[in-house]
């Protein structure tokens, strides 16, 4: 999402670190996992990533990514600029993950005006409900009938966002195995 929204940038340097700090425990119990807790001990992938990225044209991006972890779970991307910046919010989780579904669709803009009183506006969006994994499979189902490739997520954009990836997993010391020490 992060290449999507920058313009798809080339990644210049990146700080990373993966943690295995929750799934390796022998007395870790995920509430509401997928499958049965007790099947649920093979973990073979890091509970997190953080990053800090730069990019060739300037841009600057931390990422924070998890699975578990102590905190609040979200789908959400702050972005600031010197002209203006948002804030979108895409949590959607899923029924059978959490029972109390959190669905929001939110993005709020705020630029800088010269002039005037007001010289911060805040305006809010509040986009459709959608649901962006039926979206992902009609999409992916579209391409295949019509033996045409999507503009958006195409075999060269997976790359970029594959390679980005290993870079990750490289700088954090994981060796872009994607799995835990």
């Amino acid at each position: 999402m992060l290449l999507f929204l920058a313009g798809r940038p080339t990644l210049e340097k990146v700080m990373a670190v993966a943690r295995s700090d929750f799934g390796q425990h022998d007395d870790y119990s995920y509430l509401h996992m997928w499958g049965e807790d007790d099947e649920a001990r093979m973990y073979d992938v890091e509970d997190s990533v953080t990053a800090f990225c730069s990019f060739e044209n300037g841009l600057t991006a931390s990422i924070e990514v998890a699975w578990a972890a102590n905190d609040t779970a979200t789908h959400s991307y702050k972005i600031r600029g010197t002209e203006a910046g948002a804030y979108l919010d895409i949590t959607n989780s899923l029924e059978e993950v959490d029972p109390v579904v959190d669905v929001r669709n939110e993005l709020e803009l705020y630029e800088a005006r010269s002039g005037g009183s007001d010289h911060f506006v805040n305006s809010e969006v509040i986009a459709p409900l959608n649901n962006p994994y039926r979206e992902e499979l009609e999409t992916f189902l579209s391409a295949v009938r019509s033996g045409e490739r999507p503009a958006q997520n195409n075999v060269e954009q997976a790359l970029q966002v594959q390679q980005v990836i290993d870079r990750l997993y490289d700088a954090s010391g994981q060796g872009g195995d994607a799995k835990t020490k």
